[in-house]
């Protein structure tokens, strides 16, 4: 347009008024270019400030942190050896000096490290942390009683670059890292990898039997004795169990009085029972059942139920009273082999009242001598202890108390979570004071313990305890506490250095890993999505900020040029002035 009125301004006489309107025109554009320029500079400002000197995450810290907070500044170096020397961090945390001579790495070692960057691309890399996290985690000791986990440095994602300070150990040369952000210690996994077996889920159930009311078991009844039974099963495999069937095959010599609703923690699915006459299970005769249908038991389920039977007023003489429990799924079959047995006695006491002092032996009644016991010196047993750890979960809903699986499902605000811990021993020798000990930090975060059931809490570790226990061979030791999940949800953003932590997941191992979902607050939606976005770094930010401010500035200055031309033109034109 300018081009356009310069060439007709000495042709036509309205190129004046459009040659005046233009110079209207760019005298208001020219507000715009200058405050598009003042905006630019305190933009570039603000990014430059960034660059220098970066903001601190509003969740800096985490109780994983080896060095709590990390040792950033200007000399991280100087940071790390500072903490190293004091053996203390700002937390308190202490035995530096063991936990460095634990991976082999002296001071001069640390002083000979130089900052840059691992990544966590590569999978040979393992770095260590305070609370447990995955099921990989491999806990040890070093200096005193402190526990710490080793653990691939990929499961906080993979191909992360991390700053850390790397060095060399010199007894070795073997290659170190002290991660700057969190102050843990990564090192280089050396043992050969093992071919990848391929994962199959199966499940494994077993049944036990108890004598909870009558009788002592081998001791003799009379016909009308009740005894109560109590069936319990589990599924200590990998994978669930489909069509389960639960329950006890009644003696000849019992016969049916009643029965408890079942309870079963980890299922899906509906339930049914059953008593009455039925045709044999597999191995098993024809007779009279007692028994419950579970349509699933999931990996890590449990239950039991109780029977009450008495003995039938035909029961024969010495009879033998022997009820049998069992499990069957299509799967695998299981049976309670030891058996819990009576004898009927149809006989009656002979009447020795009237002379109760010192009554007649009969054949029938002889009078019992004391007897002196004799101690037998029974050898220690040989062999040992083998526990192995498993945990379930379930989800109670605040709505309707439906319940659910927990590991992988979404739990709501104000839902209650039932964890069961099982711990079994598959050795030959009893394991004596077995303390079960459970890390909730992560799960602490999102809810509140609501009954401990006998667990004890330390609020400053965030380990939960049970008493001793003595676990006897082929047996399993079962715990359970509920929480309950904080209504409203906490919105605190992700801890810079533990990117599990308020990470909208509640994760905790006990043999196994068993993670919880939940739901999103609306204050933690832009976090959420913003961690989906690309990571552009204050570089890229900064470039493209500097990019705009130029671009604003050429213009700004563009418009300037063509006010004064205009001015020049008007003057010429009009026979001077502006």
């Amino acid at each position: 347009m300018f081009y356009d009125i310069v060439s007709n301004l000495s042709f036509s006489p309205a190129a004046g008024s459009q040659l005046a309107y233009y110079a209207r025109r760019l005298k208001s554009e020219s507000i715009t270019r200058t405050f598009s320029v003042v905006m630019a500079v305190v933009l570039a400002g603000l990014q430059t400030a960034m660059f220098i000197a970066p903001p601190n995450a509003a969740n800096a810290a985490s109780k994983n942190d080896i060095i709590y907070g990390g040792f950033a500044g200007a000399n991280p170096k100087k940071n790390l050896l500072a903490v190293y020397d004091q053996d203390k961090d700002g937390l308190g945390h202490s035995g530096y000096h063991q936990l460095f001579e634990h991976f082999g790495i002296t001071r001069k070692d640390l002083a000979n490290s130089t900052l840059g960057n691992i990544n966590s691309g590569n999978h040979k890399i393992k770095s260590i942390g305070r609370e447990t996290h995955f099921a990989l985690d491999e806990p040890f000791q070093a200096g005193g009683n402190a526990t710490y986990y080793l653990r691939p440095l990929y499961l906080w994602g993979d191909g992360l670059n991390y700053p850390a300070m790397i060095g060399k150990r010199a007894v070795d040369g073997k290659w170190f890292a002290v991660m700057v952000d969190c102050g843990n210690i990564a090192v280089i996994d050396d043992t050969p990898d093992k071919p990848k077996q391929p994962v199959v889920k199966r499940p494994n159930i077993s049944v036990e039997k108890e004598l909870i009311k009558g009788p002592s078991v081998g001791s003799k009844v009379k016909p009308g004795t009740e005894l109560t039974y109590r069936i319990s099963f589990k599924n200590t495999g990998t994978g669930p169990a489909k069509n389960v069937v639960v329950g006890e095959r009644l003696s000849d010599n019992t016969e049916f009085v009643s029965e408890t609703q079942i309870a079963v923690q980890g299922h899906t699915g509906p339930m049914s029972s059953y008593h009455g006459p039925h045709k044999a299970f597999e191995g098993e005769a024809a007779g009279y059942f007692v028994f419950w249908r579970i349509d699933q038991l999931n990996a890590g389920g449990y239950g039991h139920a109780d029977i009450t039977v008495k003995v039938k007023d035909s029961a024969l003489n010495d009879a033998s009273v022997c009820d049998r429990g069992f499990i069957d799924s299509p799967d695998q079959s299981a049976e309670y082999t030891n058996k819990l047995c009576h004898t009927v006695d149809r006989k009656k006491k002979p009447d020795n009242t009237l002379n109760p002092q010192n009554p007649t032996p009969t054949p029938d009644n002889p009078i019992e001598q004391p007897v002196t016991p004799t101690v037998e010196n029974t050898p220690p047993p040989t062999g040992e202890s083998k526990l192995t750890t498993a945990k379930s979960a379930i989800i109670i809903a605040a709505a309707d108390n439906s319940k659910k699986d927990a590991n992988g499902a979404t739990a709501q605000p104000g839902d209650t979570i039932e964890y069961t811990l099982t711990t079994t021993n598959n050795g030959n020798v009893e394991a004596k004071g077995y303390v079960v000990q459970e890390n909730l930090n992560d799960v602490l975060e999102y809810a509140s313990i609501i009954d401990p059931r006998g667990g004890v809490l330390d609020e400053s570790s965030g380990i939960m305890s049970w008493p001793k226990a003595d676990i006897k061979p082929g047996s399993d030791f079962i715990v359970t506490f509920q929480t309950r999940v904080k209504n409203p949800l906490p919105t605190t953003p992700r801890s810079a250095s533990d990117p599990q932590s308020f990470d909208l997941k509640m994760d905790n191992v006990y043999g196994n890993l068993i993670s919880v979902n939940l739901a999103v607050p609306a204050e933690k939606q832009v976090e959420v999505a913003s961690a989906n976005l690309p990571q552009t770094g204050p570089g890229t930010s900064a470039l493209i900020v500097f990019v705009l401010l130029a671009g604003v500035i050429y213009f700004f200055y563009r418009n300037r040029q063509l006010a004064t031309e205009i001015a020049m033109l008007k003057g010429d034109h009009y026979g001077g002035g502006k």
